[in-house]
């Protein structure tokens, strides 16, 4: 599988990575068979990002007149004027690492 590391940082600082899938997987009984599957993956409520959408939860959820809380959504841009732009959970969870 092909990723891509450190996307909440300038893009000449992104880096390429092969991550093998055999290792990611395991086999879970389904529908009375064995069969190989990715391992479920769970939240990390400490992350920063968590952490604000567990206080914004509320506000978000309530369809209120006026300004909204959104960010547009979409894949990453490299050029024009969101360029610069990362996705807030991107943003949120580099906060830790600075």
């Amino acid at each position: 599988m092909a990723a891509v590391k450190n996307l909440e940082l300038d893009f000449s600082k992104w880096e390429p990575i092969g991550i093998p899938i055999a290792p990611l997987m395991h086999l879970e009984e389904r529908k009375g068979k064995l069969a190989l599957v990715l391992e479920k993956s769970l939240v990390n409520v400490d992350s920063p990002a968590f952490r604000v959408v567990k206080e914004l939860r509320e506000k978000w959820l309530a369809a209120t007149p006026g300004d909204d809380n959104y960010r547009r959504p979409g894949p990453i841009r490299f050029t024009g004027k969101s360029a610069e732009d990362r996705p807030i959970t991107l943003v949120l969870n580099s906060l830790d690492k600075r």
